[in-house]
């Protein structure tokens, strides 16, 4: 039973600290298009979690739907690009979403599917504490 216990114990703990070796592009664009795509299904509280945390914790947080109310209008939405810093150490990305959707009266193309022609989202995306979060003031 010692044996198994001493043994257990190196597999847990390496277990728990395994690190995200993908390239920081990567993991940026996956965040933001989930973030964006709870956008599109109007979740607001995780589309908020993606923010950085002192965004969350400000008064500016109580506006955050408000201030994505346009949203509602997207059907859709896709990662364009995403720019980060030299390295695999970089700690901030500038990204590029396109969203699909038609506002009423908007006067824009729309397509047989119902996407409109994508319009630009650009957001910023900074590390903190080995996370990636969409750096809103």
């Amino acid at each position: 039973m010692r044996l198994i216990s001493l043994l257990a114990v190196p597999l847990f703990v390496t277990s728990c600290a395994t690190v995200d070796t993908r390239p920081p592009e990567e993991i940026v664009a996956e965040r933001a298009l989930a973030q964006s795509e709870a956008l599109v299904a109007q979740d607001f509280d995780t589309a908020l979690s993606y923010t950085v945390p002192s965004y969350r914790q400000g008064p500016r947080a109580a506006l955050y739907q408000a201030n994505h109310s346009g949203a509602g209008y997207w059907n859709r939405t896709e990662v364009h690009w995403v720019k980060c810093g030299d390295g695999p150490e970089a700690e901030r990305c500038s990204v590029r979403i396109w969203t699909y959707g038609s506002p009423p009266f908007s006067g824009r193309f729309v397509s047989d599917r119902g996407d409109s022609a994508p319009a630009r989202w650009d957001t910023i995306w900074i590390k903190i504490d080995g996370q990636w979060y969409q750096y809103l003031e």
